[in-house]
């Protein structure tokens, strides 16, 4: 058996130059052994984040959906619904949907599937609102 990494507490094997290859990696990477770098994920492409990446925000902040109760119904939620409320409200496209979303989180609440279905239609049909989902429409044929 390889005698323990140098760093106090951590107890691994060896793995090169007396630090295991977690702590090895590390000094490779930033020059530190304690220092974890940067853990924010890849840089952003472009002035705002895309509405899947805020997806991924949420997720990573709150978890899945999936653990919270439906806001609406008290059923088991499925998806992050976006409240519609945030006055820099970005738009966005995923796919054939034309998406309206916020960066602040605080605006994305849990819904079941069918509740987040009406919670859009319900924004779209306000006067004046932006719509929350849109389906584009390309060359006067929409999909």
């Amino acid at each position: 058996m390889k005698a323990a990494c140098s760093i106090t507490g951590c107890g691994r094997e060896q793995h090169a130059r007396t630090l295991c290859d977690m702590h090895s990696r590390r000094v490779k990477n930033t020059g530190d052994p304690h220092n974890r770098g940067s853990r924010g994920g890849r840089p952003l492409k472009g002035a705002h984040p895309t509405w899947a990446a805020i997806h991924k925000r949420l997720y990573r902040q709150r978890g899945s959906a999936r653990a919270y109760a439906c806001v609406d119904c008290g059923k088991n939620a499925r998806e992050w619904s976006y409240d519609g409320q945030d006055p820099n409200e970005l738009i966005g496209n995923s796919h054939q949907w034309r998406l309206a979303y916020s960066l602040d989180l605080s605006h994305y609440f849990p819904r079941c599937s069918s509740c987040h279905r009406l919670f859009d239609k319900r924004l779209a049909d306000r006067p004046g609102q932006p719509a929350g989902l849109q389906l584009l429409i390309t060359e006067g044929i929409s999909r």
